[in-house]
């Protein structure tokens, strides 16, 4: 969470001429519900079923940019499942700018309560890293420009990208 992959997801797709899927974004729509609503009422283990669902779903579709959650990753060794023309990335960002920028958005990530929320960003970064290191791309985002991580991404996709689009 905070690493920008909704920013970066977006005009990602919009570079590409690709759709976008964010799977907040969707479940929210489908349910009819916030994220934190989600787990508040549900609980996180139906918020986990709910993105398992949506990545069943959408997995094997074509030219289109996929964001799932930062959770979603982990559950059930999904990245080493992932086809091997898939370009998975990790958008690495420290706790710290994690939690600043999820703060920007507001009391929204269920998963930062608590009183330690730097320490439960830098839990959750620990226990996540292993999966996230499976992702094909691997870029820091702390002080990276957005428009610089969709070059890169555009760059190591190589000459599947189209050329920019203004």
């Amino acid at each position: 969470m905070g690493s920008g992959k909704t920013t970066i997801g977006m005009r990602l797709a919009k570079r590409l001429g690709w759709s976008l899927l964010d799977f907040d974004e969707e479940i929210e729509r489908r349910v009819g519900c916030s994220i934190a609503e989600i787990f508040e009422s549900r609980g996180e283990d139906a918020f986990r079923e709910l993105e398992r669902e949506m990545g069943e779903e959408v997995l094997g579709r074509a030219s289109v940019v996929l964001v799932p959650g930062g959770g979603w990753p982990i559950e059930n060794e999904r990245m080493s499942h992932l086809r091997a023309d898939t370009l998975s990335v990790w958008l690495k960002v420290s706790p710290e700018v994690a939690l600043a920028r999820a703060e920007q958005d507001g009391p929204t990530r269920p998963l930062l309560a608590g009183s330690d929320p730097l320490g439960r960003a830098r839990s959750l970064l620990s226990a996540r890293t292993p999966s996230y290191e499976q992702a094909t791309l691997h870029l820091e985002t702390d002080g990276t420009s957005p428009d610089a991580l969709v070059q890169a991404i555009v760059d190591a996709m190589g000459a599947t990208a189209p050329p920019d689009i203004p």
